[in-house]
């Protein structure tokens, strides 16, 4: 195929510019597609779920554990991040540990307490309530194998006598209390 090519003039110059011949580009039939690529690999990143609040309580002093650094003594109210919690509480050489769920924006509470077991006595008798939001009879004494908060405290009742009162420290096996 040949081409003509005609001058073209323009009517503010009186220079010849010639036209541009046609010109012919093969697109090859098949195109390689670019290899796929794996997905990229993002670092471990911790996902932020946010933070709620654990409010702590004991009738006890109680310290706080989570994978072996401390957070604080009772009372408290740690920020701890959304999720599910396994806390150490310890009170002198006794351990306990409770898991907490935590939600993001709300505050959980807690009431950390630690029984010990102690034999109960008074002369002459006495009932025997553990104090409390609702006071519990615990019997009459003698008492044997009585489970009992630390830091909690027992009422001694005789009706002939008033009333005495005995919070348990936790360093007792045995109470005994004598009424005048």
């Amino acid at each position: 195929m040949t081409e003509e090519i005609v001058p073209t003039v323009t009517e503010t110059s009186a220079d010849i510019v010639p036209a541009t011949p046609a010109v012919s580009i093969k697109i090859a039939a098949s195109v390689p597609k670019p290899e796929a690529r794996p997905a990229a690999v993002l670092p471990d990143m911790p996902i932020v779920a946010g933070v709620g609040t654990l409010a702590v309580s004991s009738p006890s002093a109680v310290d706080i554990y989570e994978d072996g650094a401390y957070l604080g003594s009772v009372p408290v109210s740690l920020e701890l991040s959304a999720g599910t919690h396994t806390l150490e509480y310890r009170h002198g050489s006794l351990r306990k540990l409770l898991t907490h769920v935590i939600k993001r924006d709300e505050t959980a509470k807690a009431m950390v307490a630690f029984d010990v077991s102690v034999q109960v006595n008074s002369k002459p008798w006495s009932e025997v309530f553990l104090d409390g939001v609702e006071r519990k009879d615990l019997g009459q004494t003698p008492l044997s194998g009585v489970r009992v908060p630390i830091g909690g405290v027992l009422i001694f009742e005789n009706p002939q006598f008033q009333a005495k009162r005995y919070r348990i420290t936790g360093n007792e096996t045995g109470i005994q209390v004598v009424f005048p």
